[in-house]
């Protein structure tokens, strides 16, 4: 086994299954901070990795089991049984994990069994060939897996708000030492390290430490990264509340429309990496129990003896996921640490080298503190591209889906008529979904959901307990557009689509291409959680037969507050740095008109004083002129400045008539709160009880800097004056 293969199979065995539950952990304890955690956890890696480089030095071309027992001879054989019991649970562990995910998410109606034998049959197939030939695999496939994940992150960049990595440590050092211990306890796992340098050649068992610190710094990188995109996309409030945030983090990936869906891509790099950990646990597990009893059986025969008790440990060892979430955040990091992952190895060394390196090891450590059953034909499915949500009867929800049938061409019927209307009432979102049934001989499939539609009605009462359903069911995107319309939300659905094959399309180009403001669901989610911020909603309305933006639903304690016009929303956006392009008419005198063309369009917020509460918001705007009424020479310096100032003056009115709304209904859709947070974090629990009164108190001053950078052609209108 050569160094760079030693790496590869570290990496896995510590990475793999860090991905799924831990961030989620972490940002538990340390919210927006957990990226802290996680190089907190990454520092304490390298302590773990040098520990078990240490014992390496003191028993050269020896593993940690023989190093046991040299040193502490029967104990230190109980010891080394002990390890093989953690090996096998570990094992256990990560099958647990592998089979919650493919059937929690990809494949519900598929027993956890047959996961579990189908990927244990090619594990069995490789104790056979040996470690060796795993690693000689793992240096084929691996690299392609551990770029995949960068890659990832990468194309997520557009979703990043990197504002809710923000305030750094506003709530102190504990919660961050909290987030810290359990990906610790994954990065305890590099006690592998021993076993792969004790197979490895002779430059693989020269080059310990710089193996041990690469898989270390390779698995604290890609989980940084990891924690980051996910915090940075769905805010920490938000991400508590995931199961499996990474996989949901790769489910809002869509650039320019075309690339998206991308979650069937991760689960196949996942795998490969978790079939690479799992046969390197279970190899482990193996070569422990021929080590310890001194067995002349090779490993797979070791591995076919286990087996009925791995079966057994699958199937029994957790109800449901819950249980295992409970146990990984909980149990897991206390029973890892304090015995074989970190105290253990780290008694030992003391024992070896004597008191003198005790004190700086306690510095360190102080950084511490595919199955048959969910198959879906799609001659058998139903696909909802729209789904519409409005009061029922009773106390009811009634939930319409447009639906496309996916096997007529477009030869055989014309666009719009490949779509229906489909409803049904229930008094939870599922329950009407379920009673679909009654009215379609097919079976609707939620993954292609463009947009959900929301009655102004339910936004009034309370749009929160929509969500659960939406964030809950595995179907359902996180990045479907969600919106308010004025009246029935049906009504969008049975519109006649002027461009695209149906309604939901139509909206989802809406949403995108329009100029307004539109928000995913995840986007929704993260203000509606986030207590420093007040939660918006786009708002529809219907012209004809086609849906036009009619401005914004803003919300207030769980019920909707009031409704904002085009032009207040355009202002919004203005305020929170939405506005890509686009463009300002201004009225002169006699009623003639000056157009420019937005270029750039920026704004900053910043807390002046925090008594009497004063804010300060910079917008700067860079424009060109594309047409005017007035016969103004901007060839003429003056004039040019005049007709800067006069566009400075007619945006800080329009900005300012907004602000006062928000003032006056005592809400805070800018997020000062967060800005004050940010910057006055100490101050923010005296002022976050009474935070709406103190907004309509508060002084927001803005200004404005207008830059016209080009007028096109010509200096000066054509138009002719008037005369009497």
């Amino acid at each position: 086994m050569t160094p760079w293969q030693a790496i590869l199979l570290g990496v896995s065995a510590i990475f793999s299954t860090s991905i799924l539950f831990v961030p989620a952990i972490t940002t538990h304890h340390a919210l927006n901070d957990s990226w802290v955690s996680a190089i907190l956890a990454t520092l304490a890696g390298f302590l773990l990795a040098e520990i078990q480089i240490r014992l390496q030095s003191y028993y050269p071309g020896q593993h940690l089991l023989s190093i046991l027992r040299q040193t502490w001879g029967k104990l230190g054989w109980l010891i080394g049984l002990g390890y093989a019991f953690w090996f096998f649970h570990v094992t256990i562990e990560v099958f647990q994990e592998f089979t919650t995910i493919l059937v929690a998410v990809f494949m519900p109606e598929t027993p956890k069994m047959i996961f579990f034998l189908t990927i244990l049959v090619p594990i069995l197939y490789c104790l056979n060939l040996g470690i060796h030939t795993l690693a000689r695999t793992a240096e084929i496939f691996l690299p392609v897996s551990f770029i995949f994940f960068v890659i990832l992150a990468l194309l997520a960049l557009p979703n990043y708000q990197f504002d809710n990595l923000l305030p750094f440590l506003d709530r102190g050092f504990l919660p961050v030492l909290k987030g810290a211990v359990t990906p610790a306890s994954w990065f305890a796992e590099i006690v592998c390290l021993s076993f792969l340098i004790y197979h490895g050649n002779q430059q693989t068992q020269r080059r310990g430490r710089k193996i041990g610190y690469g898989i270390i710094a390779i698995c604290g990188f890609l989980f940084t990264i990891n924690v980051i995109g996910i915090v940075s996309i769905f805010g920490p409030l938000y991400v508590r509340k995931l199961v499996f945030p990474t996989l949901s983090g790769a489910r809002v990936i869509s650039l320019f429309n075309f690339l998206e869906r991308l979650e069937s891509l991760f689960l196949s790099f996942w795998i490969l990496t978790v079939f690479v950990k799992l046969a390197i646990w279970y190899w482990l597990t193996c070569f422990a129990i021929k080590d310890i009893f001194n067995l002349k059986s090779r490993e797979v025969t070791i591995g076919l003896l286990l087996l009925p008790l791995m079966v057994a440990s699958n199937y029994f060892l957790y109800d449901n996921i819950s249980q295992l979430v409970a146990f990984l955040g909980g149990i897991w990091p206390v029973y890892t640490l304090l015995t074989f992952g970190f105290v253990i190895p780290f008694c030992l060394l003391l024992w070896l080298a004597g008191r003198k390196l005790l004190f700086p090891l306690l510095i360190f450590l102080l950084l511490l503190n595919s199955g048959c059953w969910s198959i879906k034909e799609l001659n058998r499915r139903a696909v909802a591209l729209g789904l519409a949500i409005d009061p029922g009867p009773g106390n009811t929800l009634r939930l319409t889906a447009e639906v496309i049938k996916p096997e007529q061409s477009a030869r055989e019927v014309a666009p719009t008529q490949r779509r229906i209307l489909v409803s049904s009432s229930g008094e939870t979102i599922f329950a009407a979904a379920r009673n679909l049934s009654l009215s379609v001989s097919r079976e609707l499939y939620w993954g292609h959901v463009i947009a959900v539609l929301i009655n102004e009605d339910l936004a009034r009462e309370n749009p929160g307990k929509l969500l659960d359903f939406f964030t809950r069911y595995p179907e359902i995107r996180e990045n479907v557009w969600l919106f308010v319309t004025k009246g029935s939300a049906a009504r969008f659905l049975a519109a006649r689509p002027q461009f695209e094959t149906s309604m939901a399309q139509q909206i989802g180009f809406l949403a995108t291409t329009s100029g307004g403001y539109s928000l995913r669901l995840y986007q929704f989610i993260n203000q509606w959680i986030d207590p420093e911020i007040t939660p918006v909603l786009g708002l529809l309305e219907l012209k004809g037969q086609n849906p036009v933006f009619g401005g914004l639903a803003v919300f207030d304690n769980s019920r909707l507050k009031g409704f904002l016009s085009v032009n207040e929303m355009r202002a919004y956006m203005w305020l929170i740095n939405e506005i890509k392009n686009g463009a300002i008419t201004i009225d002169l005198r006699n009623n003639k008109k000056l157009t420019v063309q937005i270029r750039l369009a920026e704004c900053s917020k910043e807390l002046v004083k925090s008594r009497p509460l004063t804010f300060k918001l910079k917008i700067r705007l860079k424009a060109n002129l594309t047409e005017q009424q007035t016969h103004i020479n901007l060839a003429d310096p003056e004039a040019y400045k005049k007709v800067e100032k006069l566009l400075a003056r007619d945006l800080t009115i329009r900005l300012n008539s907004t602000i006062n709304k928000f003032k006056h209904w005592q809400v805070d859709p800018l997020g000062l709160g967060k800005t004050f947070h940010r910057q006055q974090h100490h101050l923010w629990h005296q002022y976050e009880k009474n935070w709406p009164d103190l907004i309509a108190s508060s002084q927001i001053l803005i200004q404005v800097n207008v830059n016209l950078e080009n007028i096109g052609l010509t200096s000066q209108s054509f138009t002719r004056e008037e005369t009497r």
